[in-house]
């Protein structure tokens, strides 16, 4: 190995992340850390919000539905963005996975909850 070969291994540019240290050329992206809770948050707000709607027999207000709503679409920003984690190449895919089968539960419970939702209001 010439030393031309060595300065070059040695100055390898840093990774994207952010990341001070990299013994590989794969990272462990910080947005998977973020999905993850905003996944468990939404399945926080989907238990909270069924709970409060079943003690108050389906009148719970429209707060409770902005709120279901809002972390409906969360769930979909959440999936969306752990599946182009994936897709890069130059990362861990551990946490990624956590990422998406968190949001993507929660994503399938928020579904079901609607679509029994609208398919009472059509019969």
């Amino acid at each position: 190995m010439t030393h031309i070969e060595v300065f070059k291994r040695l100055h390898q540019p840093k990774p994207k992340s952010g990341a001070k240290v990299s013994f590989s050329k794969r990272i462990i992206p910080k947005d998977a850390y973020l999905f993850i809770v905003l996944g468990l948050l939404c399945w926080a707000a989907l238990v909270g919000i069924t709970i409060f709607a079943t003690l108050h027999d389906g009148k719970s207000g429209y707060i409770s539905g902005v709120i279901g709503v809002s972390a409906f679409l969360m769930t979909i920003v959440g999936v969306v963005n752990s599946c182009k984690m994936l897709m890069d190449e130059h990362n861990f895919f551990h946490y990624p996975i956590i990422s998406l089968s968190v949001n993507a539960s929660a994503l399938l419970a928020y579904l079901l909850i609607y679509g029994t939702g609208i398919a009472y209001l059509l019969v």
